[in-house]
């Protein structure tokens, strides 16, 4: 299990990449704010679920990051099975805390 870390330091994305059956997966693992005392975590992603439907569940099967010139982070992350493809593209504002 690998994490991925991105942070404008205000806002904090934690991307977990793992092993899967036919293919890595990845997924959102929580997101976090700086506050006082240091990081606290907001919001949990679930493993296997990282796009979840009524025709079913599954993590990302490709996870892009960038960050472009003026700071912003962006992750691209993508999944496709017999039912669905999926795609979200989560982007950390520069200094701000605002996620897109």
């Amino acid at each position: 299990m690998t994490h991925t870390i991105l942070s404008n330091g205000k806002i904090r994305l934690v991307l977990m990449e793992q092993p899967g059956t036919a293919k890595t997966e990845h997924n959102v693992q929580r997101i976090e704010m700086n506050a006082a005392g240091g990081w606290k975590t907001v919001v949990s992603g679930i493993s296997g679920a990282e796009f979840s439907t009524t025709l079913g569940s599954m993590n990302a099967t490709a996870c892009k990051v960038a960050r472009n010139a003026s700071g912003e982070w962006t992750a691209l992350l993508s999944g496709m099975n017999n039912e669905y493809e999926a795609e979200e593209r989560i982007t950390l504002a520069t200094d701000k805390p605002i996620i897109f």
